[in-house]
């Protein structure tokens, strides 16, 4: 748990310095052709395509066993902060945001979360191993590593879902476009 808890601390930081970085893009001249908008991608999104990406970032985490696990999760972090910071550099509403990316990210980044602590376990689990210690604490290890896997792609599946069948459909019934 505290581990999960240092891990969103972290995310929040990077989106913090990947919303600033957004924000100050048109600052350091870099805005020429720069634009985004959640809203093509929504347009453009493909369940496949969407749960491909999302579940192999996921494998990334896990398999980084800690070591590239907290670099990829503030990329990721970063990730979502800039188009935020570009989203309000170009006066658009905050709301109309929240709405193309809020309904998939609240499930999204618990299993991103989930996936990042699960790296570390890997990482623990591989230390039992090393340290020759009892088949109890290795099961136990195991045990909730894989009961986390099947809750990651359980929570990838469904939030790949609202991101190709739902997002563009909430947006349109909200702003009306």
């Amino acid at each position: 748990m505290k581990r999960t808890l240092i891990l969103l601390i972290l995310f929040l930081f990077f989106i913090a310095v990947g919303f600033t970085c957004g924000g100050r893009i048109e600052e350091l001249h870099l805005d020429e052709g720069i634009s985004f908008n959640p809203l093509d991608i929504a347009v453009s999104a493909k369940f496949s395509k969407i749960f491909a990406n999302n579940i192999t970032y996921c494998a990334l985490l896990v398999l980084g066993c800690g070591f590239i696990t907290a670099p990829l999760l503030a990329l990721q972090g970063f990730l979502l902060g800039l188009p935020l910071g570009i989203w309000i550099l170009n006066s658009k509403p905050f709301e109309e945001y929240l709405l193309l990316t809020l309904p998939h990210a609240i499930i999204e980044i618990p299993a991103l979360l989930l996936a990042a602590s699960n790296g570390f376990t890997l990482l623990t689990v591989i230390c039992s191993y090393v340290k020759c210690e009892s088949p109890q604490i290795k099961c136990q290890h195991w045990k909730g590593f894989i009961e986390r896997l099947f809750l990651i792609l359980f929570l990838i599946i469904i939030a790949a879902a609202i991101e190709s069948f739902l997002t563009l459909k909430i947006y349109k019934g909200v702003w009306g476009t």
